[in-house]
């Protein structure tokens, strides 16, 4: 992501979140795609990230939301309806159901998912943990800064403290 970018994501005691908006369309953010990994805590912040974005447009604006979700190929199908139930869960009252979608694939394939979707969205908000190797703090992934390079659209990286 950078050099100045890495050091206050290394050194932050918080998330902090990095945007990217050189590729902002005309038209404003009227579609985000937020990838969920899971239901943790963390992955509840980055979609109420979104819904922030969605509550700060103009009302005229009927910006619309994706949750996407890579499940692990070994998932039943049972696995797979449960996921999605509790991401429909998810959905404020405030949202219309259509204006509210869920798309959940069969991984592997996360990175290749999210910049297909992305192809039809104007904003992706993504997540990232700073990790240590060896004992020593490591930069953002390569793999998260290369797939934001990639995408065709305006991007939100929200970075984590260290674990």
């Amino acid at each position: 992501m950078g050099d100045i970018v890495d050091g206050v994501c290394r050194t932050a005691h918080c998330p902090v979140v990095v945007v990217n908006l050189g590729r902002e369309t005309d038209s404003g953010l009227g579609r985000i795609l937020v990838p969920i990994k899971d239901l943790s805590a963390s992955a509840r912040e980055q979609f109420e990230l979104a819904l922030r974005v969605i509550n700060s447009a103009p009302e005229d604006q009927r910006v619309r939301i994706t949750l996407l979700h890579v499940h692990d190929p070994r998932f039943s199908g049972q696995d797979r309806h449960w996921m999605e139930q509790q991401l429909i869960r998810w959905r404020p009252p405030g949202i219309p159901e259509e204006r509210f979608h869920i798309v959940i694939v069969r991984g592997p394939g996360i990175d290749g998912a999210i910049h297909r979707l992305s192809r039809e969205h104007d904003l992706v908000i993504l997540r990232t943990q700073r990790r240590r190797v060896a004992g020593l703090p490591i930069p953002g992934s390569d793999r998260t800064s290369k797939l934001i390079r990639q995408l065709p659209c305006a991007s939100m990286v929200i970075s984590d403290p260290l674990v």
